[in-house]
């Protein structure tokens, strides 16, 4: 499977965030709708071997300036319950899980061109640093905070290396897919998918209470 930090050299690479690119020349139009830019690949449940991503594709013909936009999973602005885990009030730092587009040091993540597909790498550098957890949910919000597009999954969504993709790529619902940041979304092949299959649950005996 491709590593999501090792995007295949054979195909066009997606844009990713580089504080030291140029800025892209082409002037971007602002989001007349934002329905032509979606969260297109999620990998929530990444092994050692990989990291999660967030691809998020603008589908459109014209280029979406998305600055000030912000990538969250969780509700912006509502403080976390002992966050920190001290036992104390409440810590109010919502924002460790909100990624905002853009900035002078990140101008590569200020736009998406036409067709083109922006790949955010947990932890690497202008990227998110939240924790996707297993059962979990992204919201992409523009800059004057409407919604854009929204994902939410379980835990038989998040599977070991696997994502939870848009089939067919750009456009369709969301299933568990070949992890393929910065390339065309694809279907499990025939032996990942029976390994996908949820399992059975396995029913305990019933004991039978001793007779007196």
């Amino acid at each position: 499977r491709p590593n999501p930090t090792r995007p295949n050299p054979t195909r066009p690479n997606p844009t990713r965030p580089n504080p030291e690119s140029p800025k892209n020349p082409t002037r971007s139009k602002p989001a007349a709708s934002s329905t032509s830019v979606v969260i297109n690949e999620v990998l929530a449940n990444a092994t050692k071997d990989n990291e999660e991503f967030v691809e998020i594709m603008n589908t459109g013909k014209d280029d979406v300036n998305v600055t000030g936009w912000k990538l969250f999973n969780k509700k912006e602005g509502k403080p976390q319950k002992d966050a920190d885990g001290d036992g104390g009030k409440e810590d109010n730092n919502a924002n460790e899980n909100v990624y905002e587009f853009g900035g002078s040091k990140c101008k590569n993540t200020s736009s998406i061109a036409a067709g083109s597909k922006l790949l955010l790498v947990k932890g690497e550098e202008c990227s998110f640093t939240f924790d996707l957890k297993r059962r979990d949910s992204l919201t992409l919000q523009s800059s004057n905070g409407s919604l854009v597009d929204r994902v939410s999954w379980t835990k038989s969504d998040a599977l070991s290396d696997i994502s939870y993709g848009r089939l067919p790529d750009g456009e369709g619902q969301f299933n568990l897919s070949q992890m393929t940041p910065g390339e065309v979304n694809k279907a499990l092949e025939a032996e990942e998918a029976l390994l996908a299959e949820p399992k059975p649950k396995r029913r305990k005996p019933r004991t039978e209470p001793r007779s007196p």
